[in-house]
Formats: C-alpha cells, structure tokens, sequence
C-alpha cells in the first residue's frame, strides 16, 4: 500500500514539473501567441482530433507564417494588439463566449 502511494505521489510529482515547464514556456512567449491562445481556446469549433493543426504546430511555424492554424489565430491576435492592449484584448475575447 504504502509502495503504491509513494509512486503515485512521484508520478504526481512528474507531471506537476512538466506542466509548469509547460507554464514557464508559455510565459516566456510573445503576447501576440498569448493571445492567439486565448482566441483559439474561445473560438475554435473544429474538432482538436482530426478538424483543427492547432495541437500538432510549434509557435515558431506560426510566427514564420508556416503553420496554418496558429498562423490564422496570430495574424488575428496582431490586429487586435494594433487597436488594443494585450489585457483588453483578452477580456473582449472572453466576453465573446458569455
């Protein structure tokens, strides 16, 4: 018993550091893929299996312009940042969904 707790717990401990090297990287971004992120979070309807790349491109295809989904979803994101501010932006994209 006590085995079993104490390889969940390192499993638990595992995943706890990927996820927030997932944060850190994530952070680290520009804010027009933060906010890209947002957007499509909000407002993709596509299936995420086999209807939507988003998932399977890097932010640096889509910076360059050579993955289709994060790309769509950045060029959204920078006209945004051109007329508001990074934190303004966020909230009207999540008042969209309410």
């Amino acid at each position: 018993m006590k085995r079993d707790i104490t390889d969940e717990i390192d499993k638990k401990r595992a995943e706890l550091k990927e996820l927030e090297a997932e944060l850190k990287n994530f952070e680290s971004l520009p804010e027009e893929c933060k906010l890209a992120d947002v957007i499509h979070e909000e407002m993709c309807t596509h299936n995420h299996t086999d209807g939507c790349g988003w998932h399977y491109e890097s932010w640096e295809e889509g910076l360059k312009g050579k993955g289709w989904s994060k790309t769509q979803y950045i060029k959204k994101a920078r006209k945004m940042l051109k007329i508001v501010d990074y934190a303004t932006a966020v909230k009207v994209v999540k008042a969209l969904r309410d």
